[in-house]
Order: structure tokens, then sequence, then C-alpha cells
């Protein structure tokens, strides 16, 4: 009787960890097609941050008194032929070069509110970051923002943002792109730490809450500068 017992508890508990393994398995896979439709999604995603990055732009337009004509948050040629990925036409003859310098960077703001906001949610898991909602959220709210940062902080067109801001603001653009070159760098950081967690095999939720982070945000007034100042603290 003994024995049979014995047989009978080995059995259960065997078969409870081969149930386990196979439901742990079952929400990996099920996570893994999770994140090949997250792929899948990943244009809309960046068409959504494009949209995003223009009405930014066009609202910060109309919060200074400027009437817009034309907007066109889509890849399509302006009017000297060149393929943009979207933009704007205001009415006004002449803007003041400091309302032309928040315009052009008002996508950036946006961009670090989404990007930080984001940092943080993850961080704290106040969204667990290795879910559906995690992962959907990593990649709105941090990889899009990211993308959209380096690929016009790096351009030296006419129509480039910060080549708009460094003129209007009077600052050198390689000023410009150095200051950018460190948020760059700051925000790759955090991307990947991130992607770690979020793309992680861990699926127990962390048991310590990771250290305080800070960012603070200034700005720069002078003579012959005028922009902002970030100092994040991770």
């Amino acid at each position: 009787m003994k024995r049979t017992a014995a047989m009978a508890v080995i059995f259960s508990v065997l078969l409870a960890a081969n149930v386990a393994s196979a439901a742990e398995k079952e929400i990996e896979l099920e996570f893994d097609k999770v994140k090949l439709w997250n792929l899948a999604g990943l244009p809309g995603y960046f068409f959504l941050e494009n949209l995003l990055h223009e009405s930014s732009h066009a609202l910060m337009a109309m919060s200074l008194g400027e009437e817009i004509d034309s907007f066109k948050p889509y890849p399509h040629r302006n009017e000297d032929g060149i393929f943009l990925l979207g933009g704007f036409v205001s009415s006004a003859d002449h803007i003041p070069k400091r309302d032309t310098a928040l315009v052009a960077l008002a996508p950036y703001l946006t961009d670090t509110v989404f990007f930080v906001s984001t940092d943080l949610l993850l961080s704290y898991h106040v969204i667990e970051p290795r879910s559906v909602g995690g992962l959907i959220v990593y990649s709105v709210g941090m990889l899009a923002p990211f993308v959209d940062l380096v690929y016009n902080a790096h351009g030296f067109g006419k129509y480039n943002d910060f080549v708009i801001f460094s003129k209007a603001a009077g600052v050198n653009r390689f000023t410009t792109l150095a200051i950018t070159e460190g948020v760059v760098m700051v925000a790759a950081v955090r991307l990947i730490m991130q992607g770690l967690e979020v793309f992680s095999k861990n699926t127990e939720p962390a048991k310590e809450l990771p250290k305080p982070a800070s960012v603070m945000i200034v700005p720069i007034l002078g003579n012959s500068m005028t922009g902002l100042g970030a100092s994040f603290t991770f």
C-alpha cells in the first residue's frame, strides 16, 4: 500500500511538472507569435510616429498663431520636387526666428516625453515588459521615437528640422549634431536595456524595483545660442 501511494505521489509530481513545462512552452510559443505580429506591424507604428511628428509641428505652429494651408503627414514630393516623409505649409508671410525654432523642435520634445514615459512605465513594471502590452508600448513609445530622432538628427538638407532650427536659433549645425549625438547615445542605452527586458526569456516579474530615474530639461538662452539642455540619470 505504501509503495502504491509513493508511486502515485511520484507519478502526480511528474505529471504536474510535465503540464507546467507544456504550459510554459505554450506561453513561449504564443509570445513568439505575438513578436512576429509585432514585427509585421512596425510599418504601422512608424506611420503613427510620422503622423505624430508632423502633428507636433502643425500644433506648435497653430499655437503660435500661424495658419496651416496644407498638412501632409505621409511621404510625398513638395513643390520643389524633393521627396519628404511628411510636411505642412503655413500661410504666414513672416515668421519670427524664435517661432521657427520652436516649430522645428516640437516633434523631438514630443518624442522625448513619449520615450521617457515609456521607459519609466516599463522600468517600474507599471506595464510588464514581457507581455503583449509591454512589447507594443516598447515599439511605439521607444523604438519609433528613437528611429525618428536618429533619422532626422543626421540630416543636412534645407528641409531638415535640425538645419531649420540651427539657422533660426543661430547655432552652428555641428553643435546641434554634437548635442543630438549625446542624446542618441543615452537613448540607445535605454532602448537596448529595455529591449533585453522585453525580449528576455524570464517570465517572472522583477522582485526589486530599479533605481529611480530622473530627467531634467532646462532652456539655454544667450546672445549666440538658444535651445534646450537635457540631463538624464538612470
